[in-house]
């Protein structure tokens, strides 16, 4: 487990990278959905990201991540 200020820095790097791909950039939104509506002050784990795409290519975001992170499993979700 990472300590809270390496997470952190890794989780806005890995932002960053998606913010600057224009592909990602025009086929994610993120979702701040939970930030807006409550006024939370806790610290989130995870990224949560909506498609705006049907056909979405996930691979780009997997490399980015893997630049960061060792990945050991990768689920797809749809609609949970």
């Amino acid at each position: 487990m990472l300590n809270r200020i390496k997470h952190e820095q890794i989780l806005k790097s890995i932002l960053k990278d998606i913010y600057l791909n224009p592909y990602l950039q025009a086929n994610l939104a993120f979702n701040l959905k939970e930030k807006l509506v409550y006024i939370c002050f806790r610290f989130s784990i995870d990224l949560d990201f909506n498609l705006l795409s049907n056909n979405f290519d996930s691979s780009l975001v997997q490399h980015i991540v893997n630049q960061y992170l060792s990945v050991e499993e990768v689920s797809n979700k749809n609609i949970t």
